[in-house]
């Protein structure tokens, strides 16, 4: 696996380095192609993806996806649905198969409510927030060497997404993090449009406050450019609070 990766990416192109705020983004381009599929938007837009809660009473750290389509659909680990009895966020990056039902680890990201919205899942249109994966991701990450199994740290979730609240001095009636994201819309909207999608583009690399956060990348053009805006917020969000969060604290010690 370490060969192969490291195959991957040595084949990777960077293009320009364009800077907005605390962001700093550089597209990725790469010339290997992967097998064809459907993102979940993608797929459940045309009703090929149907998730639900595992039975009646749910469970806070399992799902039940049934993929339709003739072809596998890419779920990404952080990508969030909302309804069911609450908001989930996906532990892992899945590769459903074609016509295939499977239980799917995830961790709440809506702590206040545990009651039927809706029969099934949509697409919340919102990846976790970088320090909300990243942290989680480590836990996952401990899960799998102890017991096999990828569960995160709910409570460690659940504590990251109230620490955005406070920074966006915000008061959510369940803790959903979608309400963060909703609060800070506008200016999530202007690094979306300096981050535009590029022809091709196939990935990211992002830096916050001039260190490396993240790379982000996927087999597919057509499918990178329906997920590049969800990407983009992800990291805008860290960057938009964190500096939030840094002049509140300066106002208050001056």
């Amino acid at each position: 696996m370490d060969e192969v990766m490291e195959e991957y990416i040595s084949k990777l192109d960077f293009g320009p380095v364009t800077e907005y705020g605390d962001l700093t983004v550089i597209p990725i381009f790469s010339p290997l192609n992967g097998p064809q599929y459907l993102t979940m938007k993608e797929a459940m837009e045309q009703n090929l993806l149907v998730i639900t809660e595992v039975d009646e009473a749910g469970s806070v750290g399992e799902l039940l996806v049934k993929n339709l389509a003739d072809i596998p659909v890419l779920l990404l680990d952080g990508e969030e649905i909302m309804g069911a009895k609450q908001n989930r966020v996906l532990n892992s990056t899945i590769l459903v198969g074609a016509r295939e039902e499977i239980s799917i680890p995830v961790s709440c990201t809506e702590q206040g409510r545990w009651d039927y919205k809706s029969r099934c899942f949509s697409d919340s249109d919102v990846i976790a927030a970088h320090r909300v994966r990243m942290n989680k991701s480590v836990s996952v990450m401990d899960s799998l060497k102890y017991d096999g199994t990828y569960r995160s740290n709910q409570s460690g979730v659940w504590n990251d997404i109230h620490q955005m609240s406070m920074e966006a001095n915000l008061s959510s009636t369940t803790g959903a993090m979608k309400d963060v994201y909703k609060s800070r819309e506008t200016d999530l909207s202007k690094y979306v449009d300096a981050f535009p999608y590029m022809d091709k583009q196939k990935g990211i690399m992002v830096l916050i406050n001039g260190e490396i956060a993240g790379l982000e990348a996927v087999s597919s053009e057509s499918s990178y450019k329906l997920i590049h805006d969800k990407l983009l917020r992800s990291y805008a969000l860290d960057a938009i609070l964190s500096n939030t969060w840094v002049n509140m604290m300066k106002k208050l010690l001056s």
